[in-house]
């Protein structure tokens, strides 16, 4: 997640054999982006913004791979 001013700017959930993506429309989850202040005290891990852009370019990567 790319946090902003303490609100979600970008996110990627990442699950079994699949990546859920805020910029696009999942079929089951509509557009994936928490809402209201997020507080990084609860979050399980936190990444680099270099490690986030490598993740979204792995992303990337892979959809256009399998669409």
């Amino acid at each position: 997640m790319e946090i902003v001013n303490g609100h979600a700017e970008r996110q990627i959930m990442i699950g079994d054999n699949r990546y859920i993506e805020s910029n696009r429309e999942e079929r089951d989850m509509g557009f994936f982006l928490a809402e209201g202040s997020i507080d990084i005290s609860e979050m399980d891990e936190i990444v680099s913004k270099d490690e986030f852009e490598e993740v979204c370019a792995k992303v990337k990567d892979y959809d256009e791979k399998n669409m």
